[in-house]
């Protein structure tokens, strides 16, 4: 039974980062021109939008990919290891 609920935690959370990551791609390629965020901000806005609590648990770590696109790896990584939401 342990090993099923890790599982389904672990299915679910594929599926928001998923959803983050389509949402994330959409609004970054529909940006006109002179609009301009870059994708850590972006990423981060969303998480914001669909996960409160994940996004405060990241937000100011090492993991916050807000000021750093180079992050966003590192921020899923997280994401993915972090069961509290």
């Amino acid at each position: 039974m342990g090993a099923f609920s890790i599982q389904m935690i672990d299915t679910i959370m594929t599926t928001k980062i998923d959803e983050l990551l389509t949402k994330a791609d959409r609004l970054y390629y529909s940006q006109k021109s002179g609009e301009y965020l870059r994708y850590g901000q972006i990423f981060m806005n969303i998480l914001h939008e669909l996960e409160y609590k994940a996004y405060h648990a990241i937000t100011g770590t090492e993991y916050d990919c807000f000021y750093d696109d180079a992050k966003v790896d590192r921020t899923i990584q997280r994401l993915k290891d972090y069961h509290g939401y």
